[in-house]
Order: structure tokens, then C-alpha cells, then sequence
């Protein structure tokens, strides 16, 4: 005798095991740190767990696998890109203009070149508050992750120094060879300025302000100090000093050319100044 037996097939869907986890570049201690985890079944959506911001300096930029149609155990990680910033440069009561630098964060990349202006002072780098007496960065300083605030605009400062000019004194000495005749003639002389290497400065200074030639007159055998000249930006200048052949009976012009040559240069406290007297090119 034989008997039907009827079995029925009962369906279950396979479940599969999906763990999100911290990136393993992410700040300690989060490093690697389990945000999540579960058990699926087959085709079902994966609800992700909060974002997380456990990097600094970076932003989360999203899951490194698709989620949406569980087929298999997952391990998905948080994954970040760096935030971006700009930097405004200010004048700091200077004149000129300057525009925005994009920077991002861990990106190795100078601050500008100073363009701005502020009469004669003198500009010697950026600071973080417009009060600064002392800067927090040097002109094209390689400055880095300023923030750590995605989209945030840092204004950076510039830092000016007053300058303390160079001043130099010129003593010119007229003498006559022989005897000196009671009637104390005037001697002419003429003190040019030739040229400098300094880019901003157009007309260079000279005992009397900035005219290109100072003419001056010395009695007999006798010697003048000049006024002085005043020296306000660094760099190389170069006079010329001549006699006048006034003619006058009895006398020779000295016939030589004297190159009087200034080197200017930027101290700790202001501009000093050194030089060097050539006759007909000759030291």
C-alpha cells in the first residue's frame, strides 16, 4: 500500500551581514571605528548611518560602494576629500588691489606677492590680525591649512614698517696748489645725480630734495658739507661731482670726475647706508 505525501517547499531569503566603518585615515580615536552594522536580506536597501566628520581638514565625500542592492556581506568605508578655503589679502590701510587665492587644504602653495603700497613703509609680511606689529608669514611663504573650515575666507593682513632713512653727509674740500692770493675767489661745483637700480624711485635725492643736479660754490681754499641726503628705499645710487671752469684768471679747474657710489641697505631697524668714491675711475 502506498501513500502520497505532499512536502512544501518553504522559501527563505539569504541574509548577508554589511558593517560601514570609519576611514582608516581618519583622525584617532575614530580611526577604523565600526558606525555601523547589520544583517540583510537579498535585494534589500542598506540604511547608511549618520555621516561622519572624524578628519580634520577634510570633508566627507561619500560611501567608497554601492549600497542600494545588497547581494552579498559588505564592508563599506567613509571616504573624505580635503576642504577648500580662500584667502583675501588686505591692504591694511594701504592702496592697490589684490585678488583671491583659492587654496586647498594640505596643498603645498606660496602666498602672494605683495602689490599693495603704503606711502614710504615698507612691507614686511602678513599677519592673521590687522594689528600686528610683527608678521605671521613672509611674503611668499609656503603656507599651509589656514583653516580647517571648509569654504571659510581668511583675510590675511599685510604689515607695514616704518623706515628709518639712510642719511649721508658729503664733505667736498677745495685746494689750491701754490699760494693763496688775499682775494678769495668762489669755486662752482656741480653734484649730478646719475642713476640707481632701485625700480619706484624716478627722480633720486639729493642734498636739497630730489632734483637731478645740485650746484653749490666754495670760498678760496676752504671745504663745504653738503646737506644731507636721505636715502629711502634700498638699492645702489651713483653721483657724479665736477668743478665749473669758471674761467677765473690765475686758477685751473680740476679737470677730474669724482663717482661717488652709495650702497643702501635694509637693517633690522632701518635703511644704513656705506660708500665709495671713485676719481676719473679710479678708487
Amino acid at each position: 500500500m502506498t501513500k502520497d505525501v505532499h512536502l512544501k517547499a518553504t522559501w527563505a531569503k539569504e541574509m548577508y551581514f554589511v558593517e560601514f566603518r570609519e576611514d582608516v585615515s581618519a583622525d584617532e580615536p575614530y580611526k577604523d571605528e565600526v558606525l555601523s552594522a547589520g544583517r540583510y536580506s537579498y535585494g534589500e536597501s542598506v540604511v547608511a548611518p549618520p555621516v561622519p566628520n572624524h578628519k580634520l581638514g577634510y570633508k566627507f565625500k561619500g560611501w567608497n560602494k554601492d549600497f542600494s542592492n545588497v547581494s552579498s556581506d559588505m564592508l563599506i568605508r567613509a571616504t573624505y576629500e580635503p576642504i577648500h578655503y580662500t584667502i583675501h589679502y588686505n591692504s591694511n590701510g594701504g592702496s592697490g588691489q589684490m585678488s583671491d587665492q583659492d587654496r586647498t587644504y594640505e596643498r603645498q602653495e606660496k602666498l602672494k606677492s605683495n602689490e599693495f603700497s603704503h606711502g614710504d613703509d615698507i612691507f614686511v609680511g602678513w599677519a592673521k590680525s590687522p594689528d600686528a606689529q610683527v608678521p605671521d608669514y613672509a611674503e611668499n611663504a609656503n603656507a599651509v591649512n589656514l583653516t580647517t573650515n571648509d569654504g571659510e575666507v581668511i583675510q590675511l593682513y599685510a604689515v607695514w614698517k616704518k623706515v628709518e632713512p639712510a642719511k649721508a653727509t658729503l664733505e667736498v674740500r677745495k685746494e689750491i696748489d701754490g699760494e693763496v692770493p688775499a682775494q678769495k675767489d668762489i669755486f662752482h661745483f656741480t653734484l649730478m645725480a646719475m642713476q640707481t637700480d632701485v625700480k619706484n624711485v624716478t627722480v633720486m635725492p639729493t642734498p636739497e630734495g630730489t632734483q637731478r643736479s645740485y650746484n653749490f660754490t666754495i670760498t678760496g681754499d676752504n671745504k663745504k658739507t653738503l646737506n644731507q641726503i636721505v636715502f629711502t628705499e634700498p638699492g645702489n645710487y651713483i653721483y657724479q661731482l665736477t668743478e665749473q671752469d669758471d674761467g677765473l684768471p690765475g686758477y685751473v679747474a680740476d679737470k677730474s670726475t669724482y663717482e661717488i657710489r652709495y650702497h643702501v641697505v635694509q637693517g633690522e631697524r632701518g635703511l644704513t647706508q656705506t660708500n665709495e668714491i671713485y676719481k676719473d675711475g679710479e678708487s
